[in-house]
């Protein structure tokens, strides 16, 4: 189950914008909002709009993927997308 929550997090991660894509998986990769800036030769407040903005998207569609099973796969795509993606 997790492998399979796992590919849905990354399906959703892909359909995101390029850019908010980019920032997100290099945060991922535990780059600090400040390296982000610079990699990609945009404002801090961009990167951190960008984060905002994926956290909202992701838990939109992870909500409305898991709208027609129990509340329990909701929360834990949930707990694996801030725990592993977002902090």
């Amino acid at each position: 189950q997790y492998q399979e929550l796992e590919n849905i997090v990354d399906r959703a991660v892909s359909r995101l914008p390029k850019t908010m894509q980019e920032v997100y998986l290099l945060r991922n990769d535990n780059y600090s909002i400040q390296q982000i800036a610079q990699k990609l030769s945009i404002a801090e407040q961009t990167v951190k709009n960008h984060l905002y903005e994926a956290k909202k998207i992701l838990k939109q569609d992870l909500t409305q993927r898991f709208a027609d099973h129990d509340d329990i796969f909701l929360v834990l795509a949930s707990a694996y997308l801030f725990h592993n993606f977002l902090t």
